[in-house]
C-alpha cells in the first residue's frame, strides 16, 4: 500500500512539474528563440550608441513644455538627417511633440511610421 501511494505521489509531482514548464520564446534580431535556452546576455553583439546633441536639445525642448519650437527644430533636423541611425529616435521625438501641441493625429502617424520602420526585415506586412 505504502509503495502505491509513494508512486502515486510521484506521479503527481512529475506532472506538475511537467506543466509548469511552459515553452517561452520572444522576437530577438528578427528569430523567434526560445528563452530558456538562450543565454539573456548577448556577448557576442554589441550594440552601438550615437549621440545626437540636436536631438537631444529637441528632447530638453519637450521637455520644457516648449513644442512648437521643437517642431520646428525636428522638422529641420528631418531633412538634414535622411537615413541617419537616430531616425527612429527622431520619430519618436516628433510625435511627443506633436502631442503635447495638441496635434495626437499627427502625432499618430508619425508613431505609425516609427513602427513601419522597426519591423524585422524578414516579417511580411499584408494591408
Amino acid at each position: 500500500m505504502g509503495r502505491i501511494l509513494a508512486l502515486g505521489l510521484l506521479m503527481v509531482l512529475l506532472t506538475a512539474s511537467l506543466l509548469h514548464a511552459q515553452e517561452v520564446i520572444e522576437l530577438r534580431e528578427g528569430k523567434w528563440q526560445n528563452v530558456s535556452t538562450q543565454p539573456t546576455t548577448r556577448g557576442s553583439t554589441t550594440r552601438l550608441v550615437f549621440a545626437s546633441p540636436e536631438l537631444d536639445e529637441i528632447e530638453s525642448l519637450i521637455d520644457k513644455d516648449q513644442y512648437k519650437a521643437a517642431i520646428k527644430r525636428q522638422i529641420k533636423w528631418f531633412y538634414s538627417h535622411k537615413g541617419s541611425p537616430v531616425f527612429d529616435r527622431g520619430l519618436m521625438l516628433m510625435a511627443r511633440a506633436l502631442y503635447g501641441h495638441g496635434d495626437r493625429l499627427k502625432a499618430f502617424y508619425y508613431c505609425d511610421e516609427l513602427m513601419t520602420i522597426t519591423r524585422p526585415a524578414n516579417t511580411s506586412t499584408k494591408r
